[in-house]
Order: structure tokens, then sequence, then C-alpha cells
């Protein structure tokens, strides 16, 4: 958790002071949950950020070179290529941000980036829930590293979720399709939790260095990860 203060101020004191009270009154809400926290250094969190999994990707200006005039050569023959030529001039004029790549050292491991959670799809109790996480637990040695990036999700985005059960739910009745109707029913499932439980609907990017077991594990729990190297992005 980071605190953000924005304020003008001559003196930083009140800034200081300000921070601290903010810092004070969350570790007092972390009590009252009964949830275990310490604080964090900045070297600590650089390698939570940035996992010795991943290794910097060292560019090379004079490729990078070649590369663009090749591509305007060609783009006079060849029309759409114009459209790549733009790219690369604008990646090259914004220079800003740093490539990763996994380590080839460390074998078996695959950047996997979460692509569906059907885990909303169901209505848990709370000893589905708790043995979810007796599973995770169970293997959270043996992950090199997950991250998970969550945002609260539009208004509209949120709504959406009844309008798309009620759609497919019809679709699948005058096609008279099992697959659709089972389709509707996971969510209404969803809708369920929004609206009984008062469950607030989050925008998800996931992040997954490890070996396939380890993804499939984690799929069966309704977490369903696949090869996607984009997906490093949830470390911006």
């Amino acid at each position: 958790m980071f605190i953000v203060l924005k304020v003008c101020e001559y003196e930083g004191k009140r800034i200081k002071d300000e921070l601290k009270s903010m810092r004070e009154a969350f570790l007092r809400g972390f009590e009252l949950l009964g949830c275990s926290y310490r604080v964090l250094a900045g070297s600590e969190l650089k390698g939570l950020l940035r996992p010795p999994e991943l290794i910097e990707v060292k560019t090379n200006p004079v490729r990078q070179l070649l590369t663009l005039i090749s591509t305007i050569l060609v783009s006079g023959l060849f029309p759409p290529l114009v459209v790549i030529l733009a790219l690369e001039i604008l990646a090259l004029s914004s220079g800003k941000g740093i490539v990763y790549k996994v380590s080839i050292q460390n074998g078996g491991l695959k950047v996997w980036g979460l692509k569906k959670a059907t885990v909303t799809y169901t209505y848990p109790s709370l000893r589905e829930i708790y043995t979810r996480a007796r599973v995770v637990y169970s293997i959270v040695s043996t992950i090199p590293f997950m991250a998970m990036r969550l945002k609260p999700a539009p208004w509209e985005i949120a709504a959406s979720l009844d309008s798309h059960a009620y759609r497919v739910y019809e679709m699948g009745t005058a096609l008279d399709k099992l697959s659709m109707l089972h389709e509707s029913q996971k969510y209404f499932f969803a809708s369920r939790r929004r609206w009984e439980r008062r469950e607030p609907v989050f925008l998800v990017n996931g992040l997954l260095i490890a070996p396939k077991e380890i993804r499939d594990t984690m799929e069966r729990m309704g977490l369903h990860f696949e090869p996607d190297m984009l997906a490093l992005k949830t470390l911006e």
C-alpha cells in the first residue's frame, strides 16, 4: 500500500506529520481487521516488483536505427508498412521504459498472463474459500513469482454483468443450447455476488512466472493463465 499526499506546503514538517498520522490510521485499521503487516524498505520493494527471475534486456541503438531505415525503404514499395514505421518512430521518440525478459538460467519457467478468473462464477461458501486458501498456502513457497494488479471497475462494466447474463440466457433459450444457458448461469452467479453480497467488481491483470505444473494448479482453482509476454506490463 502506497500513501500519496497531494499538498502544497513550504514547511516540510506539516507534510511529514500528515503522512505519519495517515500511516498510523492504516496500521490501526489493519489491527482491527486482524491483518499482520510490516513496513518494507525501498530495496525490498524493488525486489518484489523486479524479481530475480527477470533480467533487463540491453537495447542496441545501432540495430534500432538499421531496422528503422529498412522499414523506410520497404514502406515505399509496400504502403501498409507505413503504420509499422509510425509505431517504430513513436517507440524510439518516447524512449521510456525498460524491457525485461525471463532469465534463461531458470529452466522450465514461463511467463503466463491471467486471461480468465472463473472463480467469480461461483457463490462460494466459507469452507470453499478456506479450502482454496489452504491450497495457495501449500504451494506459495514453490511459486517463483506471481503478481496481481486490481482496480475498481467502472460502473458501466459492473452493470454489464446483468445485461450480458440476460442476453446469453435469451440467446440460449431461443437456440436451445445448453452451453449458452450454462454460461448465462455463471454470469448470474457473478451478478448475485454484486447485488446480494455487495461485493465490488474489479478489473485485474495477472502475471505468473512459473513452470507449467504451477499454472495447472492455479487453473484448477479458477485462475486461468496462458502464455503471454505482455503480462509483464502488470509490473509497470
